[in-house]
C-alpha cells in the first residue's frame, strides 16, 4: 500500500492506514517491536514525503535501537536487519547502511533480496553509491553461481 501510494502521490491516503494500522508507531516514544520493524521503515519514508522529517527521524532512530536490542543471527531475524538497514539509509548513513548489509550477505541472507533492495524505495540514496552497487552484483553472481552448482548434481 505504501508504495502504491508513493507511486500514485496520494501519500496522505497511506499515511492515515498507517495511522489505523500501527497507531503504536505514533506514540512518544514510537514503539517499535519485532512485528512492527518493517513497517517502522518504511513508515519512515512516507512521513518524509509527507513533510515530517523530524516524526521519520524518531521512527527511523527507533527502528535503528530496536536492531540493537533485538536481533540475533538467524533467517528468521532477517527482516530486522533488512529494516535496520532501510532505516540507515533513510537517515543518511549510507555507509553504516551499506556495511549492515554487507553482515547480512556475509551471514547468508538471500531471501527476497532483489525485493528488499532494488525494489524498495528505502534504498534509493544508495542506488548510485558504487559499493552498494557491486554488493548487489556480488548477490547476483553467488547465487547464480549456487543455481549452476545445483543444476550440475546429480540428483538421482
Amino acid at each position: 500500500m505504501r508504495d502504491a501510494a508513493l507511486v500514485s502521490g496520494d501519500t496522505n491516503e497511506a499515511l492515515a492506514w498507517y495511522r489505523r494500522l500501527t497507531p503504536e508507531l505514533f506514540e512518544e516514544p514510537p514503539q517499535v517491536t519485532p512485528q512492527n520493524i518493517v513497517k517502522a521503515a518504511d513508515l519512515g519514508l512516507l512521513l518524509q514525503r509527507t513533510g515530517d522529517p523530524e516524526k521519520a527521524r524518531g521512527i527511523l532512530e527507533r527502528v535503528v535501537t530496536a536492531y540493537d536490542e533485538l536481533y540475533v543471527r538467524g533467517a528468521a531475524n532477517y527482516p530486522l536487519g533488512i529494516a535496520n538497514v532501510d532505516a540507515l539509509a533513510l537517515l543518511g548513513r549510507h555507509d553504516e547502511a551499506i556495511a549492515m548489509l554487507q553482515k547480512l550477505v556475509d551471514d547468508g541472507w538471500r531471501i527476497l533480496w532483489r525485493w528488499s533492495t532494488v525494489k524498495n524505495p528505502n534504498h534509493d540514496s544508495l542506488r548510485n553509491i558504487p559499493e552498494y552497487q557491486q554488493l548487489l552484483a556480488d548477490i547476483e553472481r553467488d547465487l547464480a553461481r549456487r543455481v549452476e552448482e545445483f543444476g550440475g548434481m546429480d540428483l538421482r
